[in-house]
């Protein structure tokens, strides 16, 4: 007995640990912290590297430490851990291995501290207390990048002469695409409280202004379909606030196209925003997406098995954008996948979209074991992440990116609810014993 309890607190120190490793990775990984030269060079070792290094070194350990051995690896697990291998293997046939080595190390210590926090969790409320967590951390972050925007000037540069957030910083697509994840799954304040009501509010404000201020055209677009889908999953009558919300779209847009008819400037003033003082060229070719990816699809089909390896596609895209500068990636999540690992990345990659995608074909079952709150938002990023940000982006196919962190965190709590749901009727504590 007395074993028993000296393990169960070990367990509990263990997972305190965790969820400060994955505090820290959140903030390694996403804040702006030090500006580097982009040259095309491998970039060289600095502390912030090393420390990142240690982190994601240290959260295999602990993620495999807090696993409950009588939990068996779900459907989920499985493909993530066949992902993180598959970077590994392209690594090892890289022409850049030893940086491609690098940054799988970061993919496979996120794969492995989340796999542990997931299903070291005992119920509902531990698994929401991550999600809140990831939310606490990146309204942090922003706030924190944004002051630093205003403040020091000097750090951000400037987009065909229109001010961005985030360029100088991060990006302004990662910030505005953190923006309105992180507004999508901000839970619902208590009714009738004032001070949670006006906390609640103001984040929202600041949020809205993040994303307003990045002029991130995949941002928005991530916004407007993950606030569409959370209103659609959040009640149990799915098909009613489909067609509100579906009408209530088509009414809000028909009313904007009939103020601008009165209004010249206010069109034009929409339209610049969104242009951003670009060419048509640059418009036609989605920035020069188009052209990057008919490059990156070339390179990929030269190597298809294993890819140029993880992390270094710029080296075998060697394509400079608009502004000069080397691309880092192949700006789509798919090309990227298959570019950076070949087949051996890309199918278990599908397999992982396809099987997010039960938070949208079963909500309902999902919702009766994993609440309303958590099954809505995890239904609506996913969308989000798979359909929108993934076509101009790379989220899912990061280094350990806070958005690819919240999807593993949804993908594994897929496999959470196949578990507690099928053994529903065996005391959960007996579980994690």
């Amino acid at each position: 007995m007395d074993v028993l309890l000296i393990n169960q607190a070990k367990k509990k120190n263990l997972y305190r640990i965790a969820i400060v490793l994955f505090i820290l990775i959140l903030f390694l990984q996403n804040a702006y912290i030090r500006v580097r030269a982009d040259t095309a060079d491998a970039p060289t070792v600095d502390w912030l590297v090393l420390l990142r290094v240690f982190a994601f070194s240290l959260a295999i350990v602990i993620g495999f430490l807090i696993y409950p051995q009588k939990v068996k690896l779900g459907y989920g697990a499985k493909i993530l851990i066949v992902l993180a291998l598959s970077a590994f293997l392209s690594s090892l046939f890289s022409k850049y291995a030893t940086l491609s080595l690098g940054y799988s190390l970061l993919l496979i210590g996120g794969t492995a501290l989340m796999i542990g926090l997931v299903y070291h969790a005992k119920d509902r409320s531990q698994l929401e207390r991550i999600e809140k967590i990831w939310l606490c951390i990146i309204v942090f972050i922003l706030l924190k990048d944004t002051i630093t925007g205003l403040f020091f000037q000097d750090t951000i540069t400037t987009n065909g002469g229109i001010q961005r957030a985030g360029f100088g910083l991060t990006h302004p697509n990662r910030m505005g695409t953190l923006a309105a994840i992180a507004f999508v799954i901000m839970p619902a304040p208590p009714k009738k409280q004032f001070y949670p009501i006006a906390v609640n509010v103001l984040i929202r404000l600041f949020l809205l202004y993040v994303l307003y201020s990045c002029i991130s055209r995949v941002a928005i677009a991530c916004f407007l379909t993950g606030v569409f889908f959370y209103y659609v999953f959040n009640k149990y009558q799915i098909e009613k606030r489909f067609l509100f919300v579906s009408s209530f779209t088509g009414f809000f847009l028909a009313l904007f196209l009939f103020l601008n008819s009165f209004d010249v400037q206010l069109t034009e003033n929409s339209i610049q925003y969104l242009k951003r003082n670009q060419s048509d060229i640059q418009l036609q070719t989605l920035t020069g997406r188009t052209v990057l990816w008919d490059l990156a699809l070339e390179q990929a089909w030269e190597n298809p098995i294993v890819g140029y390896g993880f992390g270094v596609t710029r080296f075998a895209i060697n394509f400079k954008g608009y502004r000069g500068s080397l691309e880092s990636h192949a700006h789509n999540d798919f090309i990227e996948v298959f570019l950076a690992r070949g087949f051996l990345g890309l199918i278990p990659f599908l397999l992982m979209c396809i099987y997010s995608l039960k938070w949208a074909t079963h909500t309902f079952p999902i919702r009766k074991i994993l609440g309303l709150s958590l099954s809505s938002h995890a239904a609506a990023v996913v969308i989000m992440l798979v359909f929108v940000s993934s076509m101009f982006q790379i989220q899912l196919n990061s280094n350990a990116g806070a958005p690819l962190l919240l999807f593993f965190f949804y993908i594994l709590c897929l496999d959470r609810y196949k578990q507690l749901s099928s053994l529903a009727k065996v005391p959960v504590q007996q579980l994690f014993q």
